[in-house]
């Protein structure tokens, strides 16, 4: 597959496989990349990050492990999982409304067009 990176070249990855999901909300839109690839695409220096994850093993915790992320690095976004799947749900629900009303939108013109 061909991207432009930030510096206007065109740079051709290569798809590896397709990871199948049950569930959407974790594999529609998503494309894994190796750190180098994300470097020649978006440029940054190498002690630089856009997003960290953290794995937590007790669900419990989230909210205090998230506050003491906030406070030591206050101009940090926290996302917790619950807020993206929540965002996804209705990003996924609306789409398919757009869907709705454009499939009703041609339906309607074309059987207006087959009266007129």
């Amino acid at each position: 597959m061909e991207f432009r990176s930030h510096e206007g070249k065109i740079i051709q990855l290569e798809v590896k496989g397709c990871s199948f999901s049950e569930s959407e909300l974790v594999s529609s839109d998503l494309v894994l990349i190796s750190e180098e690839d994300f470097r020649r695409l978006f440029g940054g220096p190498k002690d630089w990050a856009t997003d960290l994850t953290l794995q937590v093993k007790n669900s419990r915790e989230l909210s205090t492990i998230a506050l003491k992320v906030a406070e030591l690095f206050p101009d940090t976004r926290i996302i917790l999982r619950d807020e993206i799947l929540r965002t996804y749900d209705a990003i996924f629900n609306w789409r398919g409304g757009m869907m709705i009303g454009h499939s009703l939108g041609a339906l309607l013109a074309f059987h207006h067009l087959r009266l007129g």
